[in-house]
């Protein structure tokens, strides 16, 4: 793939030469002209399109092995061969019988998923993202749906990946330039702040990525847990305020409600009356025969009846910081030790910001910027930048940068004193300073994620875990020769190990715990 958009390169830049050194009579000049004046409109339409196209490869060069099959292609690095493409091999079976059953329409023909081993090795690329509309140089025409994936230390969270990919290609070929889908790029118009779009043709953001997450995951607790808490800790009035505070959520919440109170297939059935290019206020009420206004009363009385608010008089009051920023939303707040330094993630304008808040001097202090792939919608599997707090009120910022997983370390005042690059990793899931050049680390490389201490000045790994388990938040319990992780690992039945592929999900076989190796001797410390 890497060689393939090198000779388109190169193609382009061999017309160019050709366009101005092969023609030297006065014909050859007049093509020449025309030539230029053919580039020139060409690269005005490129800076005319409101939608940008990036089209690239950094940093890495690849060797892919495919592996086909009659419903799906998978792609893969040869490195990745015997976790990654071992895992969605047998997956992606599954997930598609699953998504067909739930949408009650099967994948797209020629459906090719590519894997990523790290979430910023899918940032250096999206050649083939786009439906072919207005085309930017260079580029090519592909036959088939492409779905992407990226590997961020986690087989569960690969898997959940999987199948929100599936649910969201059955819905583009279903929709496609249909209801309110932008012709142009393929997706679909998000109704700006508005949780309702009446008399307009316009899909709501909300139904569209509520609907697929509804198809890929149903309603987990995990989704429960995170609607709970934001009407704990939120007074919402109305389903319309859920819907604008958290739109996914919502809308995963908002198709919980139609499958439980009206009919199973409810969900599935209004896609197909989006598909005829109704509105959604039509589709809904052509489905539940109630008005889409009726709807949001009875969704919001709903999810009030199942999270009874709490008795707020037994509730002892703590003192609050209120830390304001104009616009953005608070991610990975963490206190240092001493309890006066707050360092936290604010996400705008497409970047996640680092700052740190002076609890006593009431100041807050940028301290460095990650900016997200403009053309990936959900950033949710991106860990990045991850936070660590030393004993000496340094703040360390992990995030990938050219190829390179960087660690940072910063003063409160925001100077850095020092930048670390990590080699023979692909990712990150968590990071414990033990000293300025020794870390305790949740590691990740070829599809296995490892604890390991690294040692800078050596550049040394020594590795705790080697296996296909997912491993991750490590934690010295006060020496070196003890080491507390979380994992997902086979029950044990006797001296006999039940193993399968893949991690966290097969509940019969699969325990997740808190496991402690001690000596290199691995022991279960405490299930859950």
């Amino acid at each position: 793939m890497h060689t393939f958009v090198s000779k388109i390169n190169s193609a382009a830049t061999n017309i160019s030469m050709n366009g101005n050194t092969t023609y030297n009579s006065s014909s050859g000049s007049w093509i020449s002209g025309a030539l230029f004046l053919t580039i020139m409109f060409f690269a005005l339409q490129v800076k005319a399109q409101d939608d940008p196209r990036y089209y690239r490869f950094q940093f890495h060069k690849y060797h892919w092995k495919a592996f086909y099959s009659k419903k799906y292609n998978l792609y893969f690095p040869a490195d990745a061969a015997d976790s990654l493409s071992r895992f969605l091999i047998k997956e992606t079976p599954d997930a598609i019988a699953a998504i067909k059953k739930a949408t009650i329409k099967d994948v797209p023909k020629n459906l090719n998923i590519i894997i990523y081993p790290s979430i910023d090795q899918l940032y250096e690329t999206n050649i083939g993202g786009f439906e072919p509309s207005q085309f930017t140089l260079p580029t090519f025409v592909y036959k088939g749906t492409r779905i992407v994936l990226a590997y961020n230390g986690s087989f569960k969270n690969l898997r959940e990946q999987l199948y929100e990919s599936l649910a969201r290609a059955i819905w583009e070929s279903e929709i496609k330039a249909g209801a309110g889908e932008d012709k142009g790029s393929g997706q679909t118009k998000p109704t700006k702040g508005k949780a309702v779009s009446k008399g307009s043709d316009t899909i709501p953001f909300w139904f569209k990525e509520g609907a697929i997450r509804y198809f890929a995951h149903g309603w987990t607790i995990e989704a429960e847990d995170k609607l709970r808490t934001s009407f704990e800790q939120n007074t919402f009035s109305s389903w319309s305020q859920v819907l604008n505070y958290e739109p996914r959520l919502g809308g995963q919440a908002f198709c919980y409600f139609l499958a439980q109170n009206y009919y199973p297939t409810a969900v599935a059935q209004t896609v197909f009356q989006l598909k005829k290019k109704k509105s959604l206020t039509r589709a809904i009420r052509l489905i539940t025969k109630t008005n889409l206004d009726s709807l949001y009363t009875q969704c919001f009385f709903y999810y009030n009846k199942r999270f009874p608010k709490r008795d707020s008089t037994k509730v002892i009051p703590k003192p609050s910081i209120s830390i304001r920023h104009k616009k953005g939303i608070i991610q990975n707040i963490l206190l240092n030790s001493n309890e006066d330094l707050i360092a936290y993630i604010s996400l705008a304008d497409g970047k996640r910001t680092v700052y740190i808040y002076d609890v006593k001097n009431k100041k807050t202090k940028k301290i460095t910027t990650y900016k997200l792939a403009p053309w990936i919608d959900d950033h949710s599997p991106d860990q990045y930048p991850l936070l660590a707090w030393d004993k000496g009120n340094q703040l360390y910022v992990t995030k990938p940068r050219k190829g390179k997983i960087d660690i940072r370390r910063y003063t409160p005042d925001g100077k850095m004193q020092e930048s670390t690059k990590l080699y023979g990793v692909d990712g990150l899931t968590s990071l414990q300073p033990l000293s300025t050049n020794e870390f305790l680390l949740s590691a990740y490389r070829k599809g296995q994620s490892d604890i390991v201490s690294y040692i800078d000045s050596k550049e040394k790994y020594t590795p705790y875990t080697d296996d296909e388990y997912d491993d991750a938040k490590p934690l010295f319990t006060g020496t070196k020769d003890e080491v507390l992780f979380v994992s997902d690992r086979p029950k044990e039945y006797q001296e006999r190990h039940i193993f399968l592929i893949g991690v966290g999900y097969k509940k019969d076989t699969l325990w997740q715990g808190i496991y402690t190796k001690i000596e290199n001797i691995l022991y279960p410390f405490l299930y859950l």
